[in-house]
């Protein structure tokens, strides 16, 4: 069973991204804000973790997939990052800090589920 670790401080988002993937065969996770996101990635070893990029606390998004991608235990693990923020200069951080993916909220369930699957 593929592995997805949600990191997103909103609620109603890691609900409705639980509600988007609960037709498929995963095992989710969730997380608050970048440093949860990192400590739950160390321990689920998940195939794709779902990121939001401003989270509160001292890391967010992109520096935690930075911590991810160099942590060698799980810096297989595909990174979709999930933000409002849509500017190509924040694309490009993204890509810079190991994301797989980009997608801009407000998104697609579809287009998450399309990109989640080409990836795994």
């Amino acid at each position: 069973m593929k592995k997805i670790l949600i990191a997103d401080d909103h609620y109603e988002i890691r609900e409705l991204l639980k509600e988007t993937l609960s037709d498929r065969d995963y095992e989710i996770h969730f997380a608050e804000n970048g440093k949860n996101a990192v400590e739950r990635a160390k321990e689920t070893k998940p195939d794709i973790i779902i990121m939001d990029i401003m989270m509160p606390g001292r890391i967010n998004g992109l520096e935690a997939s930075e911590m991810i991608k160099s942590e060698s235990t799980i810096n297989g693990c595909k990174i979709i990052i999930l933000s409002a923020k849509g500017r190509d200069k924040d694309k490009i951080k993204a890509l810079k800090a190991g994301a797989s993916a980009y997608i801009e909220k407000p998104f697609s369930p579809v287009k998450l589920l399309e990109k989640i699957e080409s990836l795994l």
